[in-house]
């Protein structure tokens, strides 16, 4: 038992057992989260950072591939001539000046290439997308699962109990009855089996409804650091 105890702690096997808390009671029912704070799990915002990367890129791709238009222009005041020395002399003064006005235009002639880069970054962008409605559908569809089990739970809860108090009210009883010589040690014996029988399915009914319980808590922001 202590070394199934510690491999599911994910513990050495021989290490030593902890003092356990107090068992978790069963008389409050849980409160299940909003589907806002549902949706607001690590692996579905992690899937949302990942969708604004890819529509990030493809905006970047599909920026660098449109035609760009430059406008250009110079102007020079150096005088020009032929011979050097006069050259320049004349390049400190402004009698001959120059100017240079003009426009440039680059277009990717590759088009198939461009296409396909924009075309894998869309992909991208929507496979993302349908993984992160996935999530959230799946989110939606299982925090509805659980609401309904767990509504089950506590019917059966509420039977067991009421099992187990009939059970043992039975076993007093005739525990009274057989002081009197009213009935047979066999019936008691029986009646004390049915009893037995009672409380196991108790637990059974009460270990169901805290094991729902906890897997709400992977719908709590607040909780997180517990798991």
């Amino acid at each position: 038992a202590t070394e199934a105890f510690n491999e599911m702690r994910q513990a050495a096997v021989n290490a030593p057992t902890p003092e356990l808390d107090a068992f978790p009671t069963t008389s409050t029912a849980p409160v299940a989260p909003g589907l806002k704070e549902a949706l607001m799990r690590e692996d579905i915002q992690s899937l949302e950072a990942l969708l604004s990367l890819q529509k990030a890129q493809y905006a970047i791709s599909a920026d660098g591939s449109k035609p760009q238009l430059d406008l250009m222009g110079q102007a020079s005041t150096n005088g020009l001539d032929p011979d050097t020395d006069p050259a320049i002399r004349k390049s400190f003064t402004t009698d001959h000046p120059a100017y240079l006005v003009g426009l440039k235009l680059t277009i990717p002639l590759s088009r198939g290439s461009v296409n396909n880069v924009q075309d894998s970054a869309v992909a991208k962008s929507s496979s993302v997308e349908m993984q992160l409605n996935r999530k959230r559908y799946e989110v939606v569809a299982e925090l509805e699962r659980l609401e309904r089990s767990l509504a089950q739970a506590q019917k059966l809860l509420q039977l067991a109990r009421a099992m187990e108090s009939a059970q043992q009210a039975k076993l007093n009883t005739e525990t009274k009855r057989l002081k009197i010589g009213r009935t047979t040690t066999f019936q008691l014996l029986s009646f004390q089996q049915d009893y037995q029988q009672a409380k196991q399915e108790l637990i059974r009914a009460q270990g169901s409804v805290l094991q729902l319980s906890a897997q709400f808590m992977l719908f709590d922001t607040q909780s997180k650091d517990l798991l």
